[in-house]
């Protein structure tokens, strides 16, 4: 029997399925929709980047809260409850005018945070390091997928309306039923009965993770500030909301198809190289955006969803990259840096907007991406020295 036949694959696809349909309604819909409807509703961009930043402060919340839920409940439990808190903040929005708005934007944020931490934590200690690579890109493809079927279900119906409420809430319920099939918890006592001592700080701070951590914290800060904003920087284009939605469904396409070769090619050629590749793409993606052109606004959309989604999928690969006993605490201190970082991205990006047009959105991206390539371009130098001197 192989070492990949004793897997729980039965676990593993039940895990990566709760992620999927609870992706869509709480990503898609909340992060990705809810943006588009709210520009229709003549929100600017400053308040617009609070909306976005409240998400995340949400799902900030719900990270650092889950580990004790867990532990007391189970991480079963922890997941359920996450789905339902942001069923709640679907159910405020049309009830509700700015600023209560806020209040909705945290609960679905911090919904998300909560069964993101349990599930991926519970997920990933279920994998071997040495498929890593290639489970956390076929997840975070599968994952992917919310940033395409939310889009085009708001390209198809229409955001006017309850539509990104009822949708987000449908989608975020279904994802209790693959929950169900998921085998064992890591609240079992088998679990604890087994769980390995825990890790020096060594391996909190080793290179990968330092590496992980700062394409966590750049990753963080582009996609809080893109999903946050991107619908304001293509009305200041003239772009309408139904051409921004098709915009952000090939946005998708390209986090779901770029995240399996990410995987691939960290699994290959290490996460330095993999980050560095990744950076230049995205100085291309966000140059290809600000041209007028439409077949370079669709090309920037496809390029640049994919390296937005594999600064996270890499700064995960790092994480569970770790021995088994420090895995979940790096699983942690990933995610919070991520979402952390993504509650500034809005922010800033939202204030430079206000004070410089629209592009100035993609020129913060571009900055931010150079420096974390910048940085893997020295963690490769410094390898390749230590290398050479052995």
């Amino acid at each position: 029997m192989t070492a990949s036949s004793r897997l729980p694959w039965h676990t593993i696809s039940a895990l990566t399925l709760v992620s999927s349909f609870a992706q869509i309604g709480q990503f898609g819909f909340g992060f990705m929709v809810l943006p588009l409807w709210l520009a229709q509703h003549g929100l600017d961009a400053p308040r617009a980047g609070l909306f976005a930043a409240m998400q995340w402060t949400g799902m900030l919340v719900g990270l650092i809260g889950t580990p004790g839920l867990a532990a007391r409940f189970g991480a079963r439990l922890a997941v359920g409850a996450g789905l339902l808190i942001s069923v709640a903040g679907f159910a405020i929005m049309p009830w509700a005018q700015w600023p209560l708005w806020l209040l909705a934007a945290f609960l679905i944020g911090a919904g998300l945070g909560v069964r993101w931490i349990a599930n991926e934590s519970w997920l990933y200690r279920l994998v071997p390091s040495a498929y890593s690579g290639r489970v956390v890109g076929t997840h975070e493809t599968l994952i992917a997928l919310a940033e395409i079927i939310a889009p085009s279900f708001a390209v198809w119906l229409g955001i006017a309306g309850d539509m990104p409420f009822i949708a987000g809430g449908l989608f975020t319920l279904s994802a209790v039923i693959p929950l169900l099939f998921a085998r064992g918890d890591s609240h079992d006592p088998a679990h604890h009965a087994h769980s390995p001592a825990p890790a020096t700080s060594a391996s909190r701070f080793s290179p990968v993770i330092k590496l992980g951590m700062a394409t966590a914290v750049v990753g963080g800060l582009c996609a809080g500030a893109f999903y946050g904003l991107f619908p304001l920087f293509t009305s200041g284009r003239g772009i309408s909301s139904t051409d921004s939605a098709s915009l952000l469904a090939l946005f998708g396409l390209g986090a779901a198809l770029c995240q399996m070769p990410i995987g691939w090619l960290a699994d290959r050629i290490g996460l330095a190289g993999t980050v560095l590749i990744s950076s230049v793409a995205a100085v291309v993606s966000s140059l290809l955006l600000l041209l007028s052109w439409s077949p370079a606004l669709a090309a920037g959309a496809f390029l640049l969803g994919g390296v937005t989604a594999a600064f996270l999928t890499l700064a995960v690969y790092a994480a569970a990259s770790s021995p088994v006993s420090a895995m979940g605490r790096n699983m942690r201190l990933i995610t919070v840096t991520y979402t952390g970082s993504s509650i500034l991205g809005p922010l800033g990006a939202g204030t430079g907007m206000n004070l410089w047009g629209g592009d100035a959105l993609l020129w913060q991206e571009i900055g931010l991406v150079l420096l974390l390539g910048a940085v893997a371009l020295a963690m490769l130098r410094v390898a390749r020295t230590a290398a050479s001197q052995i």
